[in-house]
């Protein structure tokens, strides 16, 4: 006897359906020359939402410069100015000799919250090592405009944060002798300054002051291996304590090629 097997039936896809997905394709691949925003910041928008959505994933390789023209029907300089748009915002990079790509994510830190360097790289679930460049020693500061403690004697330390090989934060370090007795016992090549202020002294700090600038050429740079040209992201952070007075006060260099260094902010609860 013959045997028959029951096979299911094949769905092929309606004409309706196909001619939407050719619509789709074609409206995509045209950009509107009426429009009042010029070409290469509608085509800067196309490829931007094509990164956002995955279509182009972090780093993969985008179309070509020719590619891109012949399927957006504009010219080649209008394409370069589209992808020198998402050049400078960050999205993509250019290879020499390789193409243009899309940019990895950047890890953000949140360093600048109160819980500390440590903290901030572990949250991340990323490892980090501190080098001591100044030892921890008494010292009085120097005329400074812009230091909580000028013309007093404070604890002074430096050190630098390692990543991976690539020493990313070197911090200086203030703090209030009469708040902090007693701090040389502490080795902070392995101890978190944070950790030790609140299980050591039973302080939590109240408010924090921060300034933010762009250096370059500057010592620290030097101290951690950065180019001259380098820039890099210079920050005092004051810490105040009690009835709002200077306890800790530190000057953090960051390097930012590896990680972008952020601040979380919550609105207070009684609303904006």
């Amino acid at each position: 006897m013959a045997e028959y097997r029951a096979c299911a039936p094949k769905i092929f896809p309606s004409c309706i359906d196909i001619l939407t997905k050719i619509c789709q394709i074609i409206f995509m691949s045209i950009l509107n020359p009426s429009s009042p925003l010029p070409l290469y910041i509608q085509l800067a928008r196309v490829v931007r939402e094509k990164i956002a959505d995955g279509e182009y994933h972090p780093g993969s390789r985008i179309p070509s410069e020719p590619a891109l023209a012949a399927v957006y029907r504009v010219g080649r300089p209008t394409v370069r100015e589209a992808l020198r748009v998402l050049v400078r915002e960050g999205l993509l990079e250019k290879r020499r000799g390789s193409g243009t790509y899309v940019r990895e994510r950047t890890p953000a830190i949140d360093l600048f919250s109160l819980g500390g360097t440590s903290a901030a790289f572990q949250e991340r679930g990323l490892s980090v090592e501190h080098a001591i460049l100044d030892r921890l020693r008494r010292e009085a500061v120097k005329d400074d405009p812009e230091h909580p403690f000028k013309g007093m004697e404070t604890w002074f330390f430096s050190r630098i944060s390692v990543h991976a090989g690539l020493s990313v934060l070197l911090e200086e370090m203030w703090l209030d002798p009469g708040l902090f007795p007693g701090l040389d016992r502490f080795d902070f090549a392995v101890r978190s300054l944070s950790r030790t202020v609140r299980e050591d002294y039973y302080l939590r700090p109240s408010s924090c002051r921060q300034t933010f600038r762009a250096v370059a050429g500057v010592r620290q740079a030097q101290e951690m291996g950065a180019e001259k040209t380098e820039p890099l992201l210079a920050v005092d952070r004051t810490l105040f304590f009690g009835d709002n007075a200077p306890g800790i006060f530190t000057r953090l260099y960051c390097r930012t090629q590896l990680f972008a260094f952020s601040q979380f902010i919550t609105a207070p609860e009684a609303g904006i």
